[in-house]
Order: structure tokens, then sequence, then C-alpha cells
């Protein structure tokens, strides 16, 4: 489940600015495709930096996740573009900033999905019995 979908990035957007960055062959119609990339894209980041503390995809996403996920998408839509503007640098930045500080512990999102967290790092492997010698050792 995606933590936005296209109607709500028109949302946050006039659809005419969505136009103008997410209609590639410029018929005038937005392209799925494109917008679906960089909402995919943005998710997997968000769920990058909040899958430290949280499990993810988050099931029943908070406002503050799916801003974040809305804003990387918008910077993903533009960086395909030439120019960035700087309103959409700033966005993105600003939430980077606030899932690095999600993912140290220092802002939560308020919900119960945390990950669990495993202390130290050995692993354990155990092996069969060896069902046949050496050949070295049965070699004269």
């Amino acid at each position: 489940m995606a933590y936005i979908t296209k109607d709500e990035l028109e949302k946050r957007l006039s659809k005419e600015y969505l136009l103008m960055i997410a209609d590639d062959d410029q018929d005038g119609v937005l392209d799925e495709q494109v917008i679906d990339e960089a909402i995919s894209q943005a998710q997997s980041e968000v769920d990058t930096y909040i899958g430290t503390r949280y499990e993810v995809p988050i099931s029943d996403p908070p406002q503050v996740v799916k801003k974040l996920t809305a804003d990387l998408a918008i910077y993903y839509l533009h960086m395909r573009k030439d120019n960035m503007p700087e309103a959409v640098q700033k966005l993105y930045d600003g939430a980077l900033k606030l899932l690095t500080l999600i993912a140290q512990g220092k802002v939560t999102l308020g919900v119960t999905e945390e990950a669990e967290q495993t202390s130290g790092s050995a692993i354990m492997i155990k092996a069969r019995d060896r069902l046949f010698g050496s050949l070295l050792e049965e070699m004269p």
C-alpha cells in the first residue's frame, strides 16, 4: 500500500503544476507511470529512514509520513527536469532532516508499530556432520 496516491499529490499541487512536471509527452494528460515511480521512490526512501525504528511499510501512515512522502515525490518529479526550484530543494532538505531525526529516535511518529531492535551482531551457523571422509585422508 502506498503512503500517498496520485490524487493526494494533486491536492498538494495544482493540476497545472503537476502537468508541468509529470507530462513528459506534453499531451495534457498526467503520465501515471512517472508519478507512480516518483511516489514509489519517495516511499522507499521514507521506509529506509523510518525502518530503523518502525515496521515498514506502515499500514496506517500518520499525516507526517504522507507529507514526507509527498515532499520527496515532488522532489523526484522535479529531478527529471533541468532546474530545481529553491522551494522544492528546501522541501527535500527539510524532509531528510526530519527523517534523520525520526531514525535517530529524537522524533516519533506516534504509531505503535516499532521495529524490534536486536542487540549484538553474532550469527550462529551449524553445519551437518560430514557424511564422507576427506578424499585426502583416504589417499595413500
